[in-house]
C-alpha cells in the first residue's frame, strides 16, 4: 500500500517569512506543497484575522490579547516586526473573508 506524504506550509512557509501573512503564502504558493496551514483569532470587535498566538507581542510591534484588542488598532500593526534577520516591509495582520 503506497501513501503519500502531504507537504504543508506551516502557517504559510514561517520560516521562509512572517507567518501568517499575505507574503507568507504568497512564498508558500511558489513551492511544490500540496496544502497551506493557518491560524485564525477573533477579535473583540467580531471580525476573524489570521494569526496564531493569543497576543500579539511575540510577532506584531504591538501588545495585548487578541481578544480584547479592535480590528483597526490589529490592522495598524507590523506582524513582520520580529521576523528573523527582519522583512523588507510591514506586513498587515490578514482578515479572514
Amino acid at each position: 500500500m503506497a501513501h503519500h506524504i502531504q507537504k504543508v506550509a506551516h502557517r504559510g512557509g514561517s520560516a521562509l517569512a512572517p507567518q501568517n501573512t499575505l507574503a507568507a503564502f504568497r512564498d508558500a504558493l511558489s513551492l511544490p506543497i500540496d496544502a497551506i496551514e493557518l491560524d485564525v483569532q477573533m477579535t473583540r470587535d467580531g471580525y476573524v484575522v489570521v494569526f496564531h498566538d493569543n497576543t500579539v507581542e511575540k510577532l506584531s510591534d504591538g501588545s495585548g490579547n487578541m481578544l480584547d484588542l479592535d480590528f483597526s488598532y490589529l490592522r495598524s500593526l507590523n506582524a513582520a516586526a520580529h521576523f528573523l534577520g527582519g522583512w523588507p516591509e510591514p506586513q498587515q495582520i490578514p482578515t479572514w473573508r
